[in-house]
């Protein structure tokens, strides 16, 4: 991670405005597709924390400030599937639950993670979130033979506030509907 942080890959596809790069996708999938002939643990976590670079740029402006804040090197592993449990607060969200195989899990500052705010008698909403390393427990539950140094973990939260400029509705997040 140290190695990618100095090459300047981390900050590829962070937004301009908080300091990145903004590669256009050709040059990530260039960079991992390279980095990937030497070290294909590598060149994993290096797609899935760029691809969450280039999520942020779709959440709220405050929420990149937030996570930005310490320069645009900031590590940002999660999991996208929904299996964290939103419930809604005048100001935000309260968020509890479990994701697998969070990949890079290990050295993330921030984690973005898929949840999930079950409406009675209603099709759930799908939200996701951006939380600091602060509100998450990371379980090492990452012991395959193969792809070890990808650092995948179990991330969990038990009831995380997390502001309401942290999350966005998925369908505009996964849909290309953001700014």
């Amino acid at each position: 991670l140290a190695l990618l942080r100095d090459a300047g890959l981390l900050r590829m596809l962070v937004p301009s405005r908080v300091g990145g790069d903004e590669a256009d996708l050709a040059t990530m999938v260039s960079a991992v597709t390279r980095i990937g002939v030497v070290d294909s643990a590598a060149s994993w976590v290096l797609m899935v924390l760029v691809a969450h670079d280039w999520m942020m740029g779709s959440f709220p402006e405050a929420a990149q400030d937030t996570v930005y804040s310490s320069g645009p090197d900031t590590t940002i592993p999660g999991s996208l599937a929904p299996t964290g449990l939103a419930r809604p607060t005048h100001d935000g969200w309260i968020v509890s639950g479990r994701w697998p195989f969070a990949s890079g899990a290990d050295h993330g500052e921030w984690y973005l993670l898929g949840t999930v705010e079950p409406i009675q008698g209603s099709r759930p909403r799908l939200l996701h979130i951006v939380v600091p390393r602060r509100d998450v427990v990371v379980q090492d539950t990452w012991h395959p033979i193969g792809l070890r140094g990808t650092g995948s973990a179990d991330v969990v939260l038990e009831s995380a506030f997390v502001p309401a400029e942290h999350t966005i509705d998925s369908g505009e997040l996964l849909g290309g509907r953001s700014e």
